[in-house]
């Protein structure tokens, strides 16, 4: 896997950067990873828009449909407004507002004749976990954020493929124009296969 990012870094740089910072969201080095993650997939799923940052990475490197879940709001704030509008021009983004609980698995059914990747930047915790078992067995990639706050069981799941260390936030880190002083490496994505 880290062949293959090395190998995208600069294709990244190009279709992707700059982007403006976020304090919540990924990392670009993050989405280096993801975008690296989702290569050979024909549909991306997102579950989690928020702000938009990881939806607007994944539109601005790919070409191929995407689709975005959220509830929209979170903590009692409209979150995803701003990015439908910002993001209006990528015509193979499509927003879905819903429970990624319910929905997700829904469209892999609906898809399930062509290869999905699902990102899962919310929920978080457990509920992350149980939408990956939901739909794992269904989906060729998964990847998950927050590996190293609020996802630390994707480190040690069966199907785990690839997880970020510090060493290679650190490598792929000049890629960030600002840096987040609470997370300055950014959170973690691990990167989980299903077995064939």
């Amino acid at each position: 896997m880290e062949k293959a990012i090395k190998h995208n870094a600069k294709k990244f740089k190009k279709r992707v950067c700059p982007i403006p910072y976020m304090r919540y969201g990924i990392k670009l080095w993050e989405g280096l990873a993801l975008c690296t993650a989702m290569q050979d997939v024909d549909l991306i799923i997102e579950s989690g828009t928020a702000q938009g940052r990881s939806t607007e990475i994944l539109a601005r490197y790919f070409t191929k449909p995407i689709i975005t879940v959220d509830t929209a709001i979170a903590y009692g704030v409209e979150l995803t407004a701003n990015a439908i509008k910002r993001l209006h021009e990528h015509s193979h983004l499509r927003f879905i507002r819903g429970d990624s609980m319910s929905v997700i698995p829904r469209i892999v059914d609906e898809y399930s004749n062509i290869s999905i990747g699902v990102f899962i930047d919310g929920p978080k915790g457990l509920w992350a976990r149980l939408l990956t078992n939901l739909i794992m067995p269904r989906v060729d990639v998964v990847a998950v954020h927050d590996i190293w706050t609020d996802c630390l069981w994707a480190g040690t799941h069966p199907d785990l493929y690839w997880q970020s260390t510090r060493e290679f936030a650190e490598k792929y880190s000049y890629l960030e124009l600002e840096s987040d002083p609470e997370h300055p490496l950014g959170t973690g994505i691990g990167i989980l296969r299903r077995r064939t």
